[in-house]
């Protein structure tokens, strides 16, 4: 699997992900917190006009894969606590 390092900028809020295109339909997020605390999956066709995909609590460690991408599509990640690591992993087939 190609793995893909996911930056985060803090926003006035939240911490808000660069927006990240995938190559792939089966695409998995990785990512490690020190803490607990919500985060939303946006996706996007254009790269500027993104939606929520799905919302989900997290602990310290969130794995799960994304469902329902297309090849092209654009996926950003906002979360309330500061990310240590996060990544997506892609098939590479």
């Amino acid at each position: 699997m190609k793995e893909t390092a996911i930056t985060f900028t803090k926003g006035a809020k939240n911490y808000v992900s660069d927006a990240v295109q995938v190559n792939s339909a089966e695409v998995g997020l990785q990512i490690t917190f020190e803490k607990g605390g919500k985060l939303w999956v946006y996706i996007s066709y254009d790269g500027e006009n993104f939606s929520v995909a799905e919302s989900r609590n997290y602990d310290q460690k969130f794995a799960r894969p994304v469902v329902g991408c297309i090849p092209g599509q654009y996926l950003k990640i906002e979360c309330e606590t500061e990310p240590v690591k996060a990544s997506i992993f892609e098939s590479e087939e």
